[in-house]
């Protein structure tokens, strides 16, 4: 098990992600380590940089089924996230 999968079981989401980070400098066209620093950055809630790897890692791979679904997922949350902080403000009772 490579220290990125372990580092993420662990919930060290700050060490998976220099992890996965460092795997890219290896080897950038790897599609699970792009897929893998995806899920770690949705877990931190930094939603602009799951997009960009979930992206990569789908150009990378694009019939991966594995990619493919936690992409739709991704979407699907940050779809959600994005229609709750749009809702109308209460209105004041005066």
């Amino acid at each position: 098990m490579t220290v990125g999968l372990w580092a993420s079981r662990q919930q060290l989401w700050d060490e998976a992600i220099y992890r996965w980070r460092r795997a890219l400098e290896a080897d950038p066209r790897s599609a699970a380590a792009h897929n893998n620093l995806a899920v770690a950055y949705e877990t931190k809630g930094l939603w602009e940089e799951a997009r960009k790897e979930y992206e990569a890692a789908l150009a990378l791979a694009p019939q991966n089924s594995l990619i493919q679904s936690n992409f739709s997922r991704f979407k699907m949350n940050l779809e959600g996230r994005e229609s709750r902080s749009a809702e109308p403000a209460k209105k004041k009772i005066p």
